[in-house]
């Protein structure tokens, strides 16, 4: 069967839900936009191309879908025009206009077991599936590769899995985790197929307690990840701030080497020094230059 990063894959309906556009508000059954009030309803923020399906069954993993009077699926034609709405009461619809050519839907999470005013908490622990058909399957991520809002990146596929939950946390200098000891996947695995490509490493981190050796050397926290053998061929960032504490996101891009072939996988660590303790998370390996906000692999979701 076909597996990807070694987990098996099941043939499962497209997911048209990106977690990430669900946003606060409900949907103008009058007019077709959007309302920006979230304390009852969240809404899907794009358009959703129907690609001429005319059923579509919501899901969810975490709990068993219900639908009200309140949820609203919103329809549109080709040129965005809106045609009407239907209550989505159950978890399978069949649209009730001809030529749809886009949807949208706005789902009141109180119906569904939620808190009023508390939509950030209900879609921290609820994820949604949206597809088209008769029949829920197994969540899947909305399978792209990248997002752009007014033009610019918002979303970036992380091609490292495990990522949400793994840290490496150390005091004193060159605590490393090596990659292909740990539940966050080999970088050199990895960059096996992405020869000649740009890509971009990006990192949460923490400090505090770190001792100032010197004007150059103070509170600096490294982050380095070495590829392959030839130290000529590392790549590193480091963060050097004024104080003695503190956190953020930092990234580094670089071109993976065209012949990475007979590397030595333990070779691919990611490391820190400093006197005092630092912890690294939320690790993301993405194609391009830009860092992008975290977001799992959708390995880790499917």
């Amino acid at each position: 069967m076909l597996a990807i990063n070694g987990k098996v894959c099941v043939a499962n309906g497209r997911n048209l839900i990106v977690q990430s556009d669900l946003k606060p508000g409900y949907l103008d059954r009058g007019l077709g936009v959007a309302n920006s009030d979230g304390g009852f309803d969240f809404k899907s923020n794009n358009y959703i191309a129907t690609n001429g399906a005319t059923a579509f069954t919501f899901s969810s993993p975490d709990y068993v879908f219900k639908g009200s009077d309140n949820d609203t699926l919103a329809m549109y034609d080709s040129d965005k025009n809106y045609l009407g709405w239907q209550s989505i009461t159950s978890a399978t619809q069949t649209l009730s206009k001809s030529n749809v050519a886009y949807i949208k839907f706005s789902i009141n999470f109180i119906n569904e077991g939620g808190t009023p005013g508390k939509l950030s908490d209900w879609l921290d622990t609820h994820r949604y599936k949206l597809e088209t058909g008769t029949t829920a399957t197994p969540l899947t991520p909305a399978p792209v590769d990248k997002v752009f809002s007014d033009g610019k990146q918002v979303y970036g596929r992380n091609l490292l899995t495990g990522t949400g939950h793994h840290t490496v946390t150390g005091t004193g200098a060159w605590t490393q985790g090596n990659l292909s000891n740990e539940t966050i996947d080999d970088l050199l695995t990895l960059f096996k197929g992405l020869e000649g490509q740009t890509v971009t490493v990006s990192v949460d981190y923490e400090y505090s307690g770190f001792i100032a050796g010197s004007v150059l050397n103070r509170n600096r926290l490294g982050w380095e990840t070495t590829i392959f053998s030839d130290i000529t061929s590392r790549f590193s960032l480091w963060y050097s701030p004024n104080n003695d504490s503190g956190s953020g996101r930092m990234s580094v891009t670089f071109v993976v080497p065209e012949n990475i072939t007979g590397i030595d996988e333990s070779m691919g660590y990611i490391q820190f020094s400093g006197s005092g303790t630092g912890i690294l998370s939320h690790f993301k390996l993405e194609k391009g230059s830009v860092a992008t906000p975290w977001s799992p692999a959708p390995e880790d979701v499917m």
